[in-house]
This record gives C-alpha cells, structure tokens and sequence, in this order.
C-alpha cells in the first residue's frame, strides 16, 4: 500500500477529529519536531540524574546525621527511579523499521506521543513528590531552624505547583491535539482519544500541599518573630558550664544580661588554664569589630553637633592632596562607611604586616592613602551592602581629623565619658593591662594582642562586661543617657543586608527577631552585643578565644532555642620545611568559578598567605604538602604534579574542598 492508496482509504472513513491538510507527509515533519524534543529532553534529564546522584553521594559522606543520609537515599532512589522511568517508557513506545509501512510507522508515532501524555500527566507522582521528599528531608536533617525548614517546604511546593501545571499545559496544547491527529489518520474509534480530564484528587492534593506549606511558614515566622522565652539563671550558667568545661570553647566566657530589672553577670573560667585568675565582670578583652559601633555614635554625634554631614564626601575631610575613589561621579560619603554600602573592599591590597600575628600594627597612615589613590570601586556607592574593615577603619580617622583629636581621645570625650565607661579604651594603663585576660587561638594555644593605630574605628577597642552592659543598656533604652537620640538614629534601618536582615549606622538589624546587634573578633578574642528592638533585654558576651560566641548572644536573647553544638579543631602539630620546598609553593593561584586569588609568600622559614581582600595570615605545615593556620578552620594542599613548583593549591574550609591554579609568581 503506497501513500496514495492510504489516501483514499482515509477519504473513504469518518473523519474522527481535525483532518491533516497535509496527510502523513506533513505528520511525518510534526513527529520528527516531536522526536527530537523528546531526545534532547531526556538526555538533560538522564544527565541531571547522574550530576544528582553524584552529588548527593557526596553530600552523604560529608553529613553523618540520620535524617541527612536519609534524604541523600531518598534523592539518589529518587533520581535512578526517574531515569528508569523515562529509559523505560522509550522502550515501551518502541521502534519502527527503517522500511516499515506508512501505518505501522504513525501506529509507533502514535504509542510514542500516549506514552509522553502519560507520563507527564502524572509528572507530580513519580518525578516532582519522590524528588521533593528526599531535598527536603535532607535539608531538615541540615537546618534546625523551623522557618527555613518551612520556607524550603514552601518552596518545593510551589515549584511542584509551576512545574506540574507547565506539563499539564503542554499536554493540552501539544500532545493531545498531536494525539488527535493521529488518531484520526489512523482512523482509531472516537472512544481510542483520551481528552484532558481534571484530575480532582491531585488538584485537591497540590492546592491542600500549598496551603499547609504557607500556614506552617505563617506559623513559623510568627512564632521566630515572638521568639523563644529567654532564658533563666539556671540555664544560663548551664550553658556557660557547657561551652568552657565540656567544649572548651574558651578558657573564659563572662556575660552581661540587662533588662528592667537591672543588669546581672554571669563569668566561668580563667584568664588562661594555666593561671589561677578566673574571669569576671571587670576582666578586659579586646572587642573586636564592636568599635564601628562606638565609630558610628561618634559620627551621629557630631551630626547633631552641627560638626559633620551624613552626606559629606570623605576628601572634605582629608589632605587635600590625598585622591579618593570615585564611582560614576559618586564620592565615598560619611553614610556610605557607616552603613558599609561605600564599595571599598573588605581590607587594603597592601597590607603586608610584618608580623602577620599583630596585623596592623605596621599599617601607616602614608600606605592607607596610597590604597585609597589607586583603589577601584567595584560596586556603586551606597548601592550595595558590603562589610569592610577598611570603611570603619576609614571613618574612624576621618572623624578623628575632623575633630583634630585621635580616635581614642575622640571616643572617650563623645561616648565613654558621658556613659562613664572608664574600662573602655585603646591605651591600656598598668591597672587596665593588669585585667586584660590574654587571648587565644582557636586551638586553645595563647594569641598575641592586636594594635590598630590607623584603622583604630574598625576595632581597636578593649573593654569589660560591666562597661559594655552600660553600653547596652543605654542602647536599649533600660536606662537614661545624654545620648539616647544619638543612639535612637543609629538604630534606625537604612539599608538591605539580605533577605532577614538590615543595617543602621554600624548597628546589624535582625527584622525577623527584632534583634540589634553586633559581633567583634580578632587574633585571639571574641564578642557580642545585642538587644531587643522593644528594649525587653540587651546582652554582652565576651570570651578570650578565637572560637565564636554569636550563637551564646542569640540564646541568651531568645533568637536560639539552643547554643550551637561545638566541637575543637583537630588538633594540629606543625613541622619544619626546608626552605627550597617552601619557596616551591610561593605564588599566585586562582580560583576558577570565583575572582579571588591566594598569595602565598615566604619569610625566612615563615610561610604566609593572602586571600584577595583579606589579611596575610601565616600558616604552618603539618607535612610536605599540607599547611594549616591557627586563625580560622582553614587547611591548604599544596599539588606539585611531580614539577619542580607547585601547579595548584587545594583550599579546605567549611566541609568543602576547593581547587585554585597557579598563574604566576607572588
């Protein structure tokens, strides 16, 4: 039977549906369109199943929890019962010879395009549901906050929701009609034709999945908003029992806890474990980044005086041979560097101490405006939230030389002296240095002292508990201060810092807890502030050790229902190298998916590295390849590949392992 006897059989039949104009010749173009959408549809699906299954094997060896490995197996079943499934209904559809009859060959067109209309209709039960259960059993297993484990619940649902009514669309619109057509060139009973019916059920399950998604993440964030109780005296000095005896996050933790009925304080542990002098209210720490704070009421401060702008471009108070960065006929503004929008980066790119141990201590003023001479803005100013230690820093000794006084002296007259905090200072006398409680690296071992002379407003400060309690409280308003409108104004939002989170004039707003706070750290200390938006609590922690303490601030304000599980860093023994294998690996390396480079240099038997927009830290082998520092959880592995210099570095941190190459000498 040729093409034209067909023809004329099918004149002869009742026509069932819309006839073709065109017959099998054009049906025959309509399904090769057809096939190949469907070939490279299932070739990304297979590939992605694969990627899936890989990378999902991998997070299962790196998260030990049950219910993370259990969601890691249910994605891998998940991605292998998808790629059966499309693998499957291939084969079922079947295959038409190469010299088959017209209508056998549409009879396999035909079984093709039923198969496609069934398995995307039913898109929800074995591709989206299977999948969606696993991601989202993995991440409960990764997140103990109930807001993110419903916002990732809602997330899916609604996914699954788009998803499957694009499939479903695609079905009425495409393959039905497709369907049709066949059906009609092969002259199959009207009853063969399946039109699209709504499935009630399904429908009723996706609406009632939204629906509960969105009333758990209504309920969630109504209840993260209200935040946990905080906690009694009990739980308090449980907790503080916990992280210095049990998990030895530091060898001293003290902490301030102010609310209306007045300010109590609770200390645990020594100065150092070797000494017999426990930490108490008047022990002092270095505080770290806390200063921009202090920098900020400062800069309020002289706004209320009359004494500066927020709006005044930062050359107006410079040298006027010191050239300042510019963006699009924009200048770095005081509003800029203090709500961290300024676009300057992180640190300066020449910051080279020599005792990578005390990082800025050799920093000269000469080198700061040389940085700001050559800088290039990459973001536009007051565009976009970027930390950087060099705009508090910066805004520090604008201040200062507005003022013609030094930071210190600045700070003491404008903040300390009004709320009598006679602990807080830069310049320890001999009584202040008798109370500084030495600091520590995270390993435990002792750490040397930080002194910031230049960029003194981005955390040169040292304090105690009882000074930063009457901080707080003022603050928060639990008590009278000259300053309360200074404060007031630095409070207010002003910026976006993510999707849950805000900044003031230094100050981090927390919008979900109605929290405001800060954090500090440097070589060996660290600490928090914060305190509640209605004035209920404020809270200070401070510990002599590099390990943080942010999450001890959230419990003790009822942001946490528990302080994060913490345990030591290996402990790690560094070895000498000679000096020929370490000046192998001096050079620069870079990242492929990211514009960061790692500078590793050499000093004698010193090795140290330098990450783009980062302080030089020093870091120390533990064998011939494998380096170590003792400021942050961060390990190196040097890849020599049998050449005479390395040709890669390896960069461990947070779990994940990450390659940069080397282009060229330091």
């Amino acid at each position: 039977m040729n093409e034209e006897d067909l023809k004329r059989i099918w004149l002869r039949q009742p026509v069932t549906g819309t006839p073709t104009p065109g017959g099998p010749a054009e049906m025959n173009q309509k399904m090769r369109r057809f096939d190949r959408q469907i070939f490279w549809r299932d070739v990304r699906e297979l590939a992605a199943g694969v990627l899936i299954i890989v990378w999902f094997s991998w997070y299962f060896a790196r998260y030990t929890g049950a219910l993370a490995r259990l969601g890691c197996l249910l994605v891998i079943a998940s991605s292998v019962f998808i790629d059966w499934k499309l693998i499957r209904g291939k084969l079922q559809a079947g295959r038409a010879a190469p010299d088959a009859p017209v209508l056998e060959v549409l009879r396999v067109e035909w079984r093709k395009v039923t198969t496609q209309i069934g398995l995307l209709r039913n898109v929800l039960w074995w591709y989206l549901l299977p999948l969606a259960t696993g991601v989202s059993v993995f991440q409960f297993g990764i997140i103990s906050d109930p807001l993110r484990r419903s916002v990732s619940v809602f997330v899916w649902a609604v996914v699954m929701v788009v998803v499957d009514w694009v499939n479903q669309y695609a079905v009425r619109k495409s393959l039905l009609p497709l369907q049709t057509e066949l059906e009609t060139l092969l002259g199959l009973p009207p009853q063969s034709s399946h039109p699209m019916k709504k499935n009630q059920f399904k429908n009723m399950f996706l609406l009632l999945l939204m629906l509960g998604a969105l009333a758990a993440l209504l309920w969630n964030a109504a209840r993260a908003a209200a935040s946990e109780p905080p906690p009694a005296e009990p739980q308090i000095e449980a907790m503080l029992t916990t992280c210095v005896d049990k998990q030895r996050r530091a060898p001293g933790i003290v902490i301030a806890v102010a609310d209306k009925q007045g300010t109590r304080f609770y200390a645990r542990g020594w100065r150092d474990r070797s000494s017999n002098q426990p930490v108490e209210a008047d022990t002092l720490f270095e505080i770290g980044s806390i200063t921009k704070v202090f920098t900020a009421e400062v800069l309020q401060a002289m706004v209320e005086k009359g004494e500066v702008r927020l709006d005044d471009p930062i050359e107006k108070f410079l040298p006027p041979n010191v050239k300042t960065p510019q963006r699009d006929g924009r200048h770095i503004t005081l509003l800029s560097l203090a709500t961290q929008t300024s676009g300057l980066p992180r640190l300066p790119d020449n910051l080279n101490p020599a005792d990578p141990n005390n990082p800025y201590a050799d920093y000269t003023v000469e080198q700061l405006y040389d940085f700001l001479a050559r800088c290039e803005l990459t973001s536009d100013i007051g565009r976009k939230y970027e930390y950087s230690n060099l705009g508090g820093g910066l805004l520090g000794q604008v201040l200062a030389l507005r003022a013609s006084l030094s930071y210190e002296a600045l700070v003491v007259k404008t903040i300390c002296e009004p709320l009598g905090l006679a602990s807080t200072r830069i310049t320890l006398t001999p009584e202040l240095k008798a109370r500084l409680a030495p600091g520590h690296d995270r390993d435990g071992e002792r750490a040397a002292n930080w002194d910031i002379p230049v960029l003194a407003g981005a955390g040169a400060l040292r304090s105690t508990a009882r000074d930063l309690a009457v901080f707080v409280a003022a603050n928060a308003r639990l008590a009278d201060s000259s300053l309360s409108h200074v404060m007031l104004e630095c409070q207010q939002p002003r910026e976006s810092t993510g999707p849950f989170g805000k900044i003031g004039l230094m100050w981090q707003i927390d919008t979900l807890h109605k929290t405001i706070w800060h954090n500090g750290g440097t070589g060996g200390y660290r600490s928090y502030i914060g305190f509640k938006a209605d004035g209920s609590r404020g809270v200070v922690v401070l510990a002599n050790s590099a390990n943080s303490v942010d999450d001890l601030g959230q419990y003790l304000l009822g942001d946490k229902a528990k302080v994060d599980d913490f345990k030591l860093t290996k402990a790690r023994r560094a070895i000498q190298l000679p000096r020929e294998v370490l000046e192998a690996y001096v050079g620069q390396y870079k990242f492929s998916l990211a514009p960061v480079t790692i500078t590793a240099t050499r000093d004698g038997n010193r090795f140290y590295i330098q990450m783009t927009g980062q302080e030089r830290l020093e870091f120390f082998p533990e064998s011939q390849t494998d380096f170590f520092t003792k400021v942050v959880d961060a390990q190196l592995t040097f890849v020599t590949n049998g050449a005479s210099q390395a040709t890669a570095v390896v960069l461990h941190q947070n779990g994940i392992d990450q390659t940069a190459k080397r282009i060229g000498p330091p």
